[in-house]
């Protein structure tokens, strides 16, 4: 939805996202949402954005919206700014809960029990927790060599195990390397004159791997991850990282890396295991993502 700069802003631009996604023969039948109306101070946005909903559900009997709002923690942003009311999320609440149609997907880098803010506390309840992680090396394997039926390339087996390495099976990055390897393999065939029926190889995958390039598009992951760190509770997760950059190490090891007490490297080691960013593997802990660490490795 883009900045939005007050709670009737962000209601009016659901409401208009909802009748844009309406089939085509049913918008006639209902009137477009009012944007002077919802940004009017003189009335609620709640009431609003309510009674509009009333005129949409007559057509929804046999239908439902999935809402899918990505980077929630921005929405809590606005809220942090006065940009929208606190009362918001008791909101959605209600409107979950007394509408059948209307399913709402919260998806972020946090998770609503990690928000310390009260204001997330009426979605606790409404709300079930899924965790999104990886992919298993199976279908990472499967995306990459089919993403789609009648997709032309193939792999070495080499080259789909590097992958599978370097990504722990993260999706958005298979899925980054995949288009970077198909675009670098359509300008070799058809403006270097290199044959069309070889398989993408090792040195095909290194050379998208060590192009500046792969880290710049995924930019928003690793940057992501990398706030997501710097930024909550508790402290000490960014000294982790660096530290980690360079290999892994065992928690005696981590605490002389970085001068930490055992209690806080402890606690901000939880954490990034939770969030899968570090794993444990016997007595030694690493980067969950190769390519993650790569990412900090430059960046330290």
């Amino acid at each position: 939805m883009g900045t939005v700069r007050s709670t009737g802003e962000w209601l009016y631009a659901l409401a208009l996202s909802l009748y844009d996604r309406l089939p085509p023969d049913l918008q006639p039948t209902i009137f477009e949402p009012d944007e002077t109306v919802f940004l009017d101070p003189a009335h609620n946005p709640y009431q609003t954005f309510n009674r509009w909903l009333k005129k949409l559900a007559p057509l929804m009997a046999d239908r439902r919206f999935i809402v899918a709002i990505d980077e929630f923690e921005l929405l809590e942003d606005a809220m942090d700014n006065g940009r929208v009311e606190l009362g918001l999320t008791e909101f959605l609440r209600g409107l979950i809960q007394t509408t059948d149609w209307f399913v709402l997907v919260l998806a972020g880098l946090y998770t609503l029990q990690e928000k310390c803010h009260d204001y997330w506390n009426p979605l606790f309840g409404s709300i079930k927790p899924r965790k999104v992680s990886f992919l298993t090396a199976a279908a990472a394997r499967q995306l990459i060599t089919q993403p789609s039926l009648d997709f032309p390339l193939d792999y070495t087996p080499e080259a789909l195990n590097e992958i599978v390495h370097l990504t722990h099976g993260q999706p958005y990055l298979v899925q980054l390397i995949g288009q970077n390897l198909v675009t670098q393999f359509n300008r070799q065939v058809f403006e270097e004159g290199q044959k069309s029926d070889r398989p993408i190889s090792l040195t095909d995958l290194h050379a998208v791997i060590d192009s500046s390039a792969l880290f710049q598009d995924g930019g928003a992951y690793f940057t992501g991850v990398w706030r997501q760190a710097e930024t909550s509770e508790p402290l000490g997760q960014i000294d982790l990282l660096q530290a980690l950059s360079a290999g892994p190490l065992t928690l005696p090891e981590l605490v002389a890396a970085t001068g930490l007490s055992p209690d806080a490297v402890t606690a901000a080691l939880k954490t990034l295991c939770d969030h899968d960013v570090v794993v444990q593997e016997g007595d030694r802990l690493q980067f969950t993502v190769e390519l993650m660490r790569r990412w900090v490795q430059q960046r330290s």
